[in-house]
């Protein structure tokens, strides 16, 4: 295992369920604030680069930074649209939620985000970290209750010990609040096909 864990990505990522795996299948200690340095057998999650390019200059070497991403920028948005309208991230309540239109513009902006976070670690932040382990998204969804497996798996730790972080699928269900998701969706389709 690796002295420190950094877990890090754009929002809707995962990142948080990746946290709590690696916590889980380590016994490491979350460490909740930006750290002046990491110390041994902890955790720290962000989602700004700032905090990634400080850590870099004391624990590029010794620290393991765990890099969450999503392949599919369309759904990324749509959860992070849902995010933003029920200011719930991580954690959800039993609230109704009333659905929303949400407009071309605000899906491109959206994507765009998404996409832009992942251009800027590309360029900023990868050169400056020795250990980069990458999990995408839709990996974790496609083993269900394995999916504390893959992580130990992509980390190099054996696991051995019975499954302990299982995240239920966000009951949030973007497909019913963004009003016209259908519509949104076709679009991104018809744009990724043009080209």
């Amino acid at each position: 295992m690796a002295p420190c864990y950094i877990v890090a990505g754009g929002g809707r990522t995962g990142s948080h369920w990746v946290q709590e795996m690696i916590r889980h299948i380590t016994g490491y200690e979350l460490i909740k604030h930006t750290p002046d340095c990491l110390p041994a057998q902890t955790v720290f999650h962000t989602h700004d680069q700032s905090d990634l390019m400080a850590c870099a200059d004391f624990m590029s070497h010794h620290a393991v930074l765990v890099l969450s991403k999503r392949r599919d920028y369309f759904h990324q948005a749509m959860s992070l649209a849902v995010a933003m309208h029920t200011d719930e991230w991580h954690e959800y309540s039993a609230q109704e939620v009333e659905p929303i239109e949400l407009s071309f513009d605000a899906l491109d902006w959206l994507m765009y985000r998404c996409r832009v976070w992942n251009e800027e670690f590309d360029r900023n932040v990868r050169p400056r970290y020795h250990s980069i382990i990458e999990i995408d998204y839709e990996d974790l969804r496609s083993t269900g209750h394995r999916a504390e497996q893959l992580v130990a798996q992509r980390l190099g730790i054996v696991y051995d010990r019975p499954p302990g972080v299982y995240q239920a699928p966000n009951h949030r269900d973007y497909t019913k609040i963004i009003a016209n998701y259908d519509q949104l969706a076709r679009f991104t389709a018809g744009l990724v096909s043009a080209h």
